[in-house]
């Protein structure tokens, strides 16, 4: 915790009066601490950034010294990957424990372990990166919070190794509240086979936001969360898939997707919550369908309520295939027509836009 140092007999302007004064500023730093406030911990790296991103350039200078760090990384990611758990090991006693990683490659070898309540904040493409030795299957970052939320912000994860078996950049197992803002899921292996981005834990919250993936399998895979905040993320991935009891995927743009579907929903039964999929971009999917909603498993009961609005959609084939009832579809553009499932009783469908000349 900071505090203020007192002055001494020998300083000019040494009075009781000043030093009651930094008693009262140490008491607001403790008080502060007890509200939730705590340090930050900064964590640098002697690994320059030398990454090329498509959505731009990365500052390759690092402009600071070990001695500015509380942390510091070098290239041997075994060394890294032990000190980085030891940090996210500690338990967060009160609210929040702030992690900033400075600019610079974090190179590790295994499984990064948070196990509370962490906010962790990259600078300047900030970049974890999953050394080749790291075996398939194991996450980069794993999420075993129970206690808290964690939010992570402008963190690049990176992988340039290809892989035969399902693996995430960022998955969680514990019903944490989960916050990714500003972050990037890249795939530069050549190969987008078996990479998924965030696999999100079944929990009360996600917020997912201004976030790109790209080259991935699939983007995220949500368990049955009571409520996901899906905005403004940029997606080139097989599919995007988004598993919500209410859902509102709002200002996303899903394009040059490689599978049957550019934006996969499977919305879990409950008529007392809403979902919403609105002035979304899905464009150039190349196999079927662009759209699929409120899939569930054969036998299920179909589910209802979710309105699809002002959403441009362009694909091979374009539709909203619907199960359930009571949907509103209303104000979308698409280069083919908009169709609803049979067993679509209820729903609403109109002044939705077909235009054949719809580009890209």
């Amino acid at each position: 915790m900071a505090t203020v140092t007192k002055f001494v007999d020998t300083d000019a302007f040494s009075t009781t009066t000043f030093n009651n004064k930094i008693d009262e500023i140490n008491q607001g730093f403790s008080s502060l601490e007890g509200a939730g406030l705590k340090d930050c911990i900064i964590v640098g790296t002697s690994v320059a950034n030398n990454l090329s991103l498509p959505s731009g350039s990365i500052s390759k200078t690092l402009g600071y010294t070990q001695a500015d760090c509380d942390y510091y990384c070098t290239s041997n990611s075994s060394t890294n990957t032990t000190m980085l758990n030891n940090i996210f090991a500690q338990p967060t006693e009160k609210g929040f424990r702030k992690v900033v990683f400075l600019p610079g490659i974090y190179l590790v070898n295994n499984t990064l372990r948070i196990a509370d309540a962490y906010q962790i904040e990259g600078r300047g493409g900030a970049t974890i990166q999953r050394d080749a030795s790291m075996l398939d299957g194991n996450p980069t970052i794993a999420i075993r919070s129970s206690s808290g939320p964690v939010c992570f912000n402008g963190i690049i994860f990176y992988n340039d190794s290809t892989i035969s078996s399902k693996t995430y950049f960022v998955e969680a197992a514990q019903p944490a509240n989960i916050i990714i803002e500003n972050c990037y899921f890249y795939n530069n292996s050549g190969n987008r086979d078996n990479w998924y981005g965030l696999k999100m834990p079944p929990s009360n919250m996600n917020i997912i936001k201004g976030n790109y993936f790209y080259q991935l399998e699939y983007g995220i895979e949500i368990g049955s969360t009571k409520y996901s905040k899906i905005e403004d993320n940029y997606a080139n991935v097989t599919t995007f898939c988004c598993c919500s009891t209410s859902a509102e995927i709002e200002e996303n743009a899903f394009l040059n997707n490689k599978g049957s579907f550019g934006f996969f929903m499977f919305a879990l039964a409950n008529p007392n919550l809403l979902s919403t999929f609105k002035k979304n971009i899905v464009s150039n999917n190349d196999i079927k369908c662009t759209l699929l909603f409120n899939y569930q498993d054969e036998g299920a009961t179909p589910y209802q309520s979710n309105i699809y609005s002002q959403n441009i959609i362009r694909g091979a084939v374009a539709d909203f295939t619907i199960s359930g009832s009571y949907n509103v579809i209303i104000g979308n553009i698409s280069n083919k027509t908009i169709s609803s499932n049979t067993g679509s009783d209820g729903s609403v469908i109109a002044n939705n836009v077909v235009d054949s000349t719809l580009t890209s």
